[in-house]
């Protein structure tokens, strides 16, 4: 009690005694101070120069992984073993680069204190992760030599391709692995960090009586430091180009909210090669861009606003819609967004038209699995690119079954021009003014296995997977053929139509294909008319013009084929070089039962002559069609009204008997 008494007398004595204590105690939380910043600087070091960029190049390694099989699928259906080679070279290069990063890093963490007890297992995955890229280079190898053998055995290249996919989702599976290692490092660093600062803030904030100004300082580095963590994470979870979260945060989401029901829109890009091809990497960023806010802006001025957009891998994105198992619900946002890509993008000071594939998958409904919803909704949004209008699939069960019996279709497609299978049948056009058949247009027809086959069953497959390019130039070739030969046996002169794919009218070369089959048919170029879809021809405005210029510098005849169900407007049909418009056959059926296609109808009539267009009308079935085109005063019709198409040796009989129109009969 006396020293205590003593002090409280002396003012000076508990004044140097507090003083005393408040050093005392500013040395030892300094310290304290220090070691927890250190520490704290050293788990964010590592994030920034370790962590995240391994997961930056897994993800790399990945998507060259995920390049080898539709690189194989490309060179299965082209057969063009040159362009496979280099693009095979390059994509291994970069895959052994990879490699070669995170294999160390991998092998580092393996003999880390905080590993040790799953040294093996890691090991034994990097052993697994190589066997399996051996083997995929192995059946790679073995699909070459199949493939550039002079007789190809097709069956047994269908044989390696199914074991290179279950190979590629193998290791495919195992990339995953290897990033949900490094991802949750990745958390457990921002947890130790997080931990370590939080014991800063409460050390710093119980002593900032006595060192207020050291605290302020230190707080102010503290509060710098956190965020420069936070910021690191958030990148990891966010895409770089567009600012939406990425595929991490999608995971992320679900894992947090599981059983929480949503569902699914994943929206693709189609043609978005073409934009890198024409105008760069940067006009493909800004793209990218546009097209996410025009998405954001679509749900807000739909007036919902319940939904988050996500960037996924490549050109697709992930519209999340929360709390719902409605098919009609998800319908209809799908329809809002196809309707905003409508409008034309302006990228690079250039108009250009974007098209989008939209496949819906549902959690839990469809899958309690994050990565498999997405891989619902993917083959969901492929199956809608077979679909010629709004191109929305929702996702069911059977699609595994569909996409075994689309490669069966596609398989017997590439080896049908091989086989003889593929045979062309026309259909006589009329002229209005005089009944005569000024000329025919070339429609495609397969006959797979004996049995005729729709056109609307295997063209889509065909545009989609490229094989529409063969097709398409067998088909301008033997219709030119054939017109030749109808020429040498006496018969009037025609105009022989051909219809031209949007992916054949988007080719570079495709200007030179058409003057190569001219000079090897010896075909008159003005007895040749190419229909371009009204769709590929503003795709790309600027691109669709120049090669409509070129085309009609070889002499042949143009005509916008379908018109009236596209983008076109005035403007753009003003500078396309065109000699003629066709109006779409729907439109024509439906003019004695909608009032307002038959004035659709009477405007196009209008139009095209306004513009000294020649206007024909397809899909012609009834006299009454036929009346009400004559008294529009349609230049010409086809149809089955007058004929339906029919083989070249039945046009070539019909015609020989001087087929034409008899007006007086009707």
């Amino acid at each position: 009690m006396k020293p205590v008494k003593t002090l409280i007398r002396s003012p000076r004595l508990v004044v140097v005694g507090v003083y005393l204590l408040v050093f005392g105690l500013g040395l030892s939380l300094s310290w304290h101070i220090y070691n927890l910043g250190q520490h704290v600087r050293a788990t964010t070091t590592l994030l920034s120069r370790e962590q995240l960029p391994l997961l930056k190049e897994i993800s790399n390694l990945k998507n060259n992984i995920t390049r080898i099989e539709p690189m194989l699928y490309e060179y299965y259906a082209t057969v063009n073993r040159e362009i496979y080679l280099q693009r095979t070279e390059e994509n291994a290069a970069s895959i052994e680069r990879s490699w070669s990063i995170i294999r160390p890093k991998f092998e580092k963490r393996t003999t880390s204190d905080d590993a040790q007890s799953s040294s093996g297992e890691f090991d034994a995955k990097l052993v697994e992760f190589e066997s399996s890229y051996s083997n995929i280079k192995q059946i790679a190898g073995q699909l070459d030599k199949v493939l550039d053998a002079p007789r190809i055995d097709w069956d047994e290249a269908r044989t390696r391709l199914m074991g290179l996919s279950r190979e590629s989702q193998h290791i495919e599976a195992l990339l995953d692995q290897f990033v949900d290692i490094v991802q949750s490092d990745v958390f457990t660093a921002g947890n130790r960090a997080d931990s370590g600062l939080n014991d800063i803030v409460g050390i710093v904030a119980a002593y900032s009586l006595t060192i207020f100004f050291g605290a302020l300082l230190v707080g102010v580095a503290i509060n710098s430091r956190r965020k420069a963590e936070r910021r690191l994470v958030e990148q990891a979870r966010h895409d770089t180009v567009t600012g939406l979260p990425n595929r991490l945060k999608f995971e992320e989401m679900i894992s947090k909210n599981p059983g929480k029901p949503f569902g699914l829109m994943l929206l693709g890009v189609d043609q978005f090669k073409r934009v890198l091809g024409g105008l760069g990497l940067n006009a493909g960023d800004q793209l990218l861009q546009v097209v996410a806010d025009r998405i954001h802006l679509a749900m807000l001025n739909s007036g919902y606003t319940d939904y988050t957009l996500f960037r996924f891998e490549g050109v697709e994105f992930g519209l999340v819609i929360a709390a719902t198992n409605s098919n009609e619900l998800l319908t209809e946002k799908c329809m809002i967004v196809h309707a905003a890509m409508e409008a034309p993008f302006v990228v690079e000071q250039r108009e250009m038209f974007v098209a989008m594939n939209c496949g819906v998958s549902f959690y839990p409904r469809d899958s309690s699995d994050g990565r498999t919803i997405v891989r619902n909704a993917g083959a969901a949004m492929q199956a809608s690119r077979v679909q010629s209008r709004h191109r929305i699939c929702l996702y069911d069960e059977a699609m595994n079954t569909l996409a075994l019996d689309r490669l069966s279709l596609e398989n017997d497609l590439r080896r049908a021009i091989e086989k003889d299978e593929l045979l062309l049948h026309y259909q006589p056009q009329v002229s209005l003014a005089t009944g005569e058949v000024i000329g025919v247009e070339a429609l495609l027809r397969w006959q797979r296995n004996g049995q005729m086959v729709s056109p609307a069953m295997f063209i889509p497959h065909a545009e989609v997977s490229g094989l529409i390019i063969p097709i398409g130039y067998w088909v301008l070739q033997q219709a030119c053929l054939q017109a030749k030969a109808w020429q040498q046996k006496g018969l009037q002169p025609l105009v022989v139509a051909v219809n031209i794919s949007p992916r054949q009218f988007l080719q570079d070369d495709f200007v030179g294909t058409v003057q190569t089959v001219l000079q090897q048919t010896a075909m008159p170029p003005e007895l040749l008319e190419l229909e371009i879809t009204e769709g590929a021809a503003v795709q790309d405005v600027e691109q669709a013009i120049a090669t409509l210029i070129a085309l009609k510098k070889l002499g042949v005849n143009l005509s916008i084929d379908d018109f009236g169900t596209g983008y076109s407007s005035l403007s753009y049909l003003k500078r396309f070089s065109v000699d003629k418009l066709k109006i779409d056959q729907s439109f024509v059926r439906q003019m004695g039962e909608s009032e307002q296609d038959a004035a659709i109808v009477t405007v196009v009539v209008e139009l095209g002559h306004q513009l000294g267009l020649t206007v024909i009308a397809e899909g012609v079935e009834t006299v009454d069609q036929l009346n009400h085109l004559v008294a529009l005063g349609c230049d010409e019709i086809q149809g089955y009204y007058f004929s339906r198409p029919i083989s070249a040796e039945q046009l070539e009989q019909k015609l020989t008997e001087g087929l034409r129109m008899d007006f007086e009969s009707i």
